[in-house]
């Protein structure tokens, strides 16, 4: 299955991508945004990437702005839809980061799911957290937002609409996605999910 592996240079996607294809994926390295300090002198930290943005939607007047790291996550998922966009070739994509870790007996119940979701899919997560489990569709598939961007699926239609609504680094991608995609996408969850994050704990 062709998969984009969402990775750090530094984090040994080699390693990662000898996991994937022992899981039956065809991985392709996009590599992530490291977004590390301009300088190193403790009096004059700088991210290399910043932003003017606030996030006050949980703390309205708290002059929150999300981190470099932060940012450099929303960058390697925005500049990989991009160029799916402009030069993907298929119907849809799994896109993933490099901290996946498989749930076991994933596969069997990843492919029954794909015979229940709807065809109008845009997004389907995979791997989540935080979902809407309040509209089951059939079986495993769960219609609604989720969070977390370990593995997800997209449509190449929908390539645009999440590029045109995460132009303005905010919040946490996935929770941008949420906010900001999610109302004029169709999205879907598989759940319980089928794979979690390496030293993560995330809630189901």
């Amino acid at each position: 299955m062709n998969t984009n592996l969402i990775a750090l240079p530094k984090k040994n996607p080699d390693q990662v991508c000898g996991y994937l294809k022992q899981e039956g994926f065809n991985p392709t390295v996009w590599g992530g945004f490291d977004n590390g300090w301009i300088q190193r002198d403790p009096e004059t930290l700088k991210w290399a990437l910043s932003t003017e943005h606030k996030y006050e939607r949980d703390h309205p007047g708290s002059g929150y702005k999300i981190s470099g790291t932060v940012i450099g996550c929303t960058m390697s998922h925005w500049t990989l839809w991009k160029a799916l966009d402009y030069l993907g070739q298929e119907d849809w994509y799994h896109v993933m980061e490099a901290d996946i870790k498989f749930r076991d007996g994933w596969r069997a119940r990843f492919d029954k799911a794909m015979e229940d979701v709807p065809s109008d899919w845009d997004m389907i997560y995979t791997g989540s957290c935080c979902a809407d489990q309040t509209n089951n569709v059939q079986g495993e598939v769960y219609k609604g937002s989720a969070l977390c961007t370990h593995w997800y699926m997209v449509r190449h239609k929908a390539l645009a609409t999440l590029i045109e609504t995460n132009q303005k680094a905010e919040a946490p991608v996935d929770i941008q996605i949420c906010l900001e995609s999610h109302p004029k996408l169709n999205v879907y969850t598989i759940l319980p999910r089928l794979a979690d994050q390496h030293n993560t704990v995330i809630p189901d």
